[in-house]
Formats: structure tokens, C-alpha cells, sequence
């Protein structure tokens, strides 16, 4: 009995399959703008209250001599806190590879300071060099959160990246690494602090370095309050207008199908089929909806267990939430057909 109710709800899709095709066109665009909103909103409320320093740097002389004094500080700043990258030339022509040297706390392991990130094809390469202590790291120890504000992922233009501790007398310092000048004030531009550190005034001792110095420190706040409240402001109902429509138009289209359908439903009922049959009919169509919607967008995100993915389980259940719904008010229309046909 129950495989023949499921069969009769493949039959609805094949004989709606234009309603079915265009709700599912529907739901797609509609999920994945809701999607995006979304993910946007919750990312931007996570960081509310974050403050970015955005440092720049400006020569004032031709003269610096005083560049290992400042290599020296900061080494200091770097040992309590704070997070940067870098590129070395000196680094690169060594070992014959791009090499981004990060520093920080990126890793669950405190004693690790300093990272090479390497491109994934000369991962092998760089282990063999005699380095002292090199270990490959993997991307799920790794703090994710600091490396995207930093920018890191974006700076092999989509080559596969590799991480690597590197525990070397000869790379414990910024001096080993033979820094131009140039190189010195990217470092300097790309350093940020944890809320930890600036509770600390570890920020304004970074910033104290550069007092009486060739290189000039400008640092520029910019809050994420005002970004987040435009998002409040804008997105959020943006996002609810998504719902919403999403919503009715879903519930319009289940319900002008349901209504096709209910003559149909009548007569099964009457010849002694259950209100729970005909749940089970409906569920065969929009589970399908909703499982083809789950997985496409599943897809397109390479099946990430992110915040893409969450979003996606709840916009799932919120189907199955509209489905019980659209079932409730066709069986009470159903209920009412029949009482009006007994009187």
C-alpha cells in the first residue's frame, strides 16, 4: 500500500512537471541569494566590535640605518602577540620557490610562531632542504578565521597551499631573513591584533617603535559597527523580504497543486484511503523539491560543512515546515468537500 501511495506521488511529478520544474528554479535562486545574504549578515555580526587597524607606513628619510633596531622591536611585539605576513627575496632565491612567511599564533600550538606557506607542488621540495626542524601543518589546525583576514588565501591565485612549521636557529628572527626596506613596511602594513592583544596595549607598543624613527606609522580605525548596522539596516530586511517570498510563493504554488489534486483526494478518501496516504503523497513531491534544492547548493559549495551548509539545513526544514502546513489546509479543505457532500 505504501509503495503504491509513493508511486501515485511520482506520478503528480511527472504530471505537474512544470509546476515542479519552476518551483524548483524558484527555490534555487531564491536559496542561494538567501544563502549569500545570510552568511554575509552572520560573518559581519560575529566580528561586531572588532576593531581593524589598517596601519600605512611613510618614509620621512632616505636614511635607515635604524631598520635592524626596528626588526629587533618588533621581533619583541611578535613574541607576546599580534599577527603578520611577509614575502623575502632572499628567502625565495634560496630555496628556489614562493615562499610567504606568516607570523603569529595561526595554530592550536603556542610554541609555533612561524609558518611558510608554500604552494602544494614544492611542499615535498622544501622538506628535504636541511632547514633544522620543518613539519608539513594541516589546514584544520590552523586558526582559518586569522588567515582570511589577513588574506593569505587569496595570495596564491588558487594554487593549493601548504603549511609549514619551520623550527631553524638561522629563521628565528626578522633579521635573518635579509628584508629590504620595501619588504619591512608590507610586513608593517599587513600586522593586526587580536581583541587579546589590544586589551593588552600590545598594539600601542608596536606603535611606540616607530617614534623618532625613518619610518613614519599612520594607523587608520575603521569600527565594523557601521558596516553592521547597514547590514541591520538594509540586508536584514532584505533577508526577510527573501523569506517571505519564499514562503508564500512556495505556499501558493503547493497549494494550487493541492487544489488540482483535491477531487482526487476525495474519492481516494471516500473509497478508504487515509489522510495519512495522501501526507505521504505530498511528501514525495516536495521532499524531491526539497532534497534536489539541498544537494545543488551542496554542490556548489563542494559540500563544505560551513556556514553555507547550516544555512542550507535550515532552509531544508524550513520546506518540511511548509510542507505540513500546505498538507494542513488541503486536508481541512478536503474535510470540509466531504461534510458538504454528506449533508
Amino acid at each position: 500500500m505504501l509503495i503504491e501511495v509513493v508511486k501515485l506521488g511520482f506520478k503528480d511529478i511527472i504530471k505537474f512537471r512544470l509546476y515542479f520544474i519552476l518551483l524548483e528554479v524558484l527555490i534555487l535562486s531564491i536559496s542561494i541569494v538567501f544563502i549569500s545574504s545570510s552568511s554575509s549578515l552572520i560573518y559581519a555580526l560575529c566580528d561586531k566590535g572588532y576593531q581593524g587597524n589598517i596601519y600605512s607606513v611613510t618614509p620621512i628619510n632616505y636614511d635607515f640605518s635604524d631598520q635592524k633596531n626596528i626588526e629587533m622591536q618588533l621581533n619583541e611585539v611578535f613574541d607576546e602577540g599580534g599577527y603578520t605576513f611577509f614575502y623575502s627575496e632572499k628567502l625565495n632565491n634560496k630555496f628556489r620557490s614562493q615562499i610567504l612567511v606568516i607570523l603569529g599564533r595561526y595554530d592550536n600550538d603556542s610554541n609555533i610562531k612561524e609558518i611558510w606557506c608554500i604552494p602544494e607542488n614544492q611542499k615535498s621540495m622544501l622538506l628535504d632542504k636541511e632547514i633544522g626542524k620543518a613539519e608539513a601543518l594541516s589546514l584544520n589546525s590552523l586558526d582559518i578565521s586569522k588567515l582570511e583576514k589577513m588574506g593569505v588565501n587569496s595570495m596564491f591565485y588558487g594554487e593549493e597551499m601548504s603549511f609549514v612549521s619551520v623550527s631553524d636557529r638561522n629563521y628565528s628572527k626578522l633579521s635573518d631573513y635579509g628584508l629590504s626596506i620595501n619588504e619591512l613596511i608590507f610586513l608593517i602594513e599587513n600586522t593586526q591584533f587580536t581583541e587579546e592583544d589590544v586589551s593588552k596595549k600590545l598594539d600601542n607598543v608596536f606603535e611606540n617603535i616607530f617614534q623618532d624613527k625613518s619610518l613614519h606609522l599612520t594607523k587608520n580605525i575603521t569600527p565594523m559597527d557601521k558596516e553592521v548596522d547597514f547590514l541591520l539596516k538594509y540586508i536584514l530586511i532584505f533577508i526577510l523580504f527573501l523569506m517571505c517570498s519564499l514562503f508564500f510563493s512556495y505556499l501558493i504554488i503547493i497549494t494550487s497543486l493541492l487544489n488540482h489534486l483535491t477531487k482526487e483526494y476525495v474519492i481516494h478518501l471516500i473509497c478508504g484511503s487515509t489522510r495519512k496516504n495522501i501526507f505521504i503523497r505530498n511528501s514525495v513531491f516536495v521532499c524531491l523539491l526539497s532534497g534536489i534544492n539541498f544537494m545543488l547548493i551542496n554542490l556548489l559549495n563542494n559540500f563544505n560543512l560551513d556556514m553555507f551548509f547550516f544555512i542550507n539545513v535550515s532552509l531544508f526544514f524550513f520546506f518540511m515546515f511548509s510542507l505540513l502546513l500546505s498538507t494542513m489546509f488541503s486536508l481541512k479543505r478536503i474535510r470540509l468537500n466531504l461534510t458538504s457532500q454528506g449533508e
